[in-house]
């Protein structure tokens, strides 16, 4: 039994890892894709910033339900969304 919430707390952890490594990877990419097309002007280096800017809303949704009542892990998903959405204006 022990065993089972050990393993199951483990792959909510990798979730978790893997949700927060997908979203700094989209703030990434929408950084630079701006910076991409206001070097060059050309519109194809906005496609993962368009890209980005759709999915991303939802990650933080996704990290926001796993972290539950953790309300300093909320308030760590809400500083990096805070940021993102700098990042994106």
């Amino acid at each position: 039994m022990h065993l089972d919430r050990s393993i199951q707390n483990a792959r909510r952890a990798r979730g978790q890892l893997i949700d927060w490594s997908l979203a700094v990877s989209w703030a990434k990419d929408i950084e630079l894709s701006e910076r991409g097309f206001l070097l060059t002007g050309d519109e194809a280096y906005l496609e993962p910033l368009t890209k980005a800017e759709k999915l991303l809303p939802e990650r933080w949704d996704l990290l926001r339900k796993a972290a539950g009542d953790d309300a300093a892990g909320v308030a760590r998903i809400d500083r990096a969304e805070a940021l993102s959405d700098v990042v994106e204006k």
